[in-house]
């Protein structure tokens, strides 16, 4: 498949192969929106497989700006359905260093 015509994020999930331990948060019933990162940047969002199997994390690619998180999971209700979070900024190539003086050291009687 051409790159351009791939999905803008790469989602694994890993499994933790555990079950969980403690009760969801009842604050929480369908899940939660994670947003990491402030407002003044630019970012992306990207909907999770929701509920997760069990304990575990998602592994998050952006093809776009190069990003990689990982976002972890309980398999309760409570678990991320979504995450939003700040895009990498783009880095310019530093210059190649100058060249030094060649000088020869000076010898030492």
């Amino acid at each position: 498949m051409p790159d351009d015509e791939r999905p803008q994020f790469k989602v694994t999930w890993l499994d933790g192969r555990r079950e969980p331990t403690v009760a969801p948060n009842p604050q929480y019933p369908d899940g939660v929106d994670l947003i990491m990162g402030g407002d003044t940047a630019p970012h992306c969002k990207v909907e999770l497989p929701y509920p997760a199997v069990r304990c575990g994390y998602y592994r998050i690619e952006c093809r776009v700006c190069g990003i990689r998180i990982a976002v972890t999971t309980a398999g309760r209700p409570d678990d991320p359905r979504s995450a939003t979070f700040n895009c990498k900024p783009k880095v310019e190539p530093a210059p190649p260093p100058k060249p030094k003086d060649m000088k020869r050291p000076k010898k030492t009687p």
